[in-house]
Formats: C-alpha cells, sequence, structure tokens
C-alpha cells in the first residue's frame, strides 16, 4: 500500500512539473545583452544595492526580515561587499562579506553553421 501511495505521489507531482524544453530566459536575448554591465550597476555614487530579488519575508525573533541589500566596499575586477538584510523593527543585520569576480560576457557561438 506505501509503495502505491508513493507511486501516487509521485505521478501527481510529476503531472506539476512545469520544466519546459527550450525556454529562453531574459538574459539570453542579444538585445539585452547591454543592460547586463555589472560594473554599471554597482559602480556608482550610492554604495547600497537593493537585491529585488533576494528579497524576502522570514519570521524568527519576533520581528521579519524584509529587505537584502549588498553595501559594495571594494572596487576593481573583484568586487568585496557586504551582504545584509533589514527586519521590521528597523535593525540592521549583516550576514558577511563576499566577492563577486567579474567576467566578460561573450555572445554564444552557434557551433552548427549552415
Amino acid at each position: 500500500m506505501e509503495v502505491v501511495s508513493c507511486l501516487i505521489l509521485l505521478c501527481v507531482l510529476v503531472g506539476y512539473a512545469d520544466a519546459q524544453l527550450g525556454e529562453k530566459r531574459i538574459d539570453e536575448y542579444s538585445d539585452y545583452w547591454d543592460y547586463q554591465d555589472i560594473r554599471k550597476a554597482l559602480n556608482n555614487s550610492d554604495r547600497i544595492s537593493w537585491m529585488i530579488y533576494r528579497t524576502y519575508s522570514k519570521d524568527g525573533g519576533g520581528s521579519r526580515h524584509l529587505c537584502v541589500y549588498a553595501n559594495v566596499t571594494g572596487i576593481g575586477a573583484v568586487y568585496t561587499f557586504e551582504q545584509g538584510y533589514i527586519v521590521s523593527k528597523g535593525e540592521q543585520n549583516t550576514d558577511g562579506e563576499g566577492t563577486f569576480i567579474l567576467r566578460i560576457h561573450t555572445k554564444p557561438i552557434n557551433p552548427i553553421q549552415n
């Protein structure tokens, strides 16, 4: 009975999976490449960058974690940054330091030539 239940659950989960072949992400479009300059994004007068897609809400310690940010402390071929978040009570917590190594984005080459 347990084996049958597991198989049914597996079939249901596979049915909910949305894994489409050939899905194209926005960063793969050639007309979007000009907007992916991380140097331009991080090298501005405001040293703190808010990461919109990394913002999250998580219960903990009686308050909610609302925003995630990175404070750029070193600029060059390697960016050094301090990452943290702000909680609903206004406290600012630092998660630690990290580095971001820049690489040059090159256009993909089609190996199959017609």
